[in-house]
């Protein structure tokens, strides 16, 4: 006959798998429904806009090219380097940032 403490351990660690395994599973399906809002985000943008070219997702702006996109926060510097472009701090000179 098997001891009563070898079944409450395998009881222990049957709830315990079966907790982490409902764990994955929920942060998984979050991970699926919000790439589902970005793109019906993007596309309800441009359905709006007809106009729009580009949608920068983190000023929630349209523009002409990606390189027009604003900074996220109004308070940055936008720094132009060759065909892209950086969002530095405030207070932070273009002159001083270097790649």
């Amino acid at each position: 006959m098997v001891p009563r403490s070898v079944f409450a351990v395998l009881l222990a660690l049957i709830l315990t798998m079966h907790s982490a395994k409902a764990f994955f599973h929920f942060e998984h399906g979050f991970d699926e429904q919000d790439e589902g809002d970005e793109e019906q985000a993007t596309k309800y943008q441009k359905d709006l806009d007809p106009n729009c070219q580009y949608y920068c997702e983190d000023s929630d702006t349209c523009v002409d090219t990606p390189v027009e996109c604003p900074c996220p926060s109004v308070h940055s510097t936008k720094c132009k380097t060759d065909d892209w472009y950086v969002c530095l701090e405030p207070g932070v000179d273009c002159a001083s940032f270097s790649l």
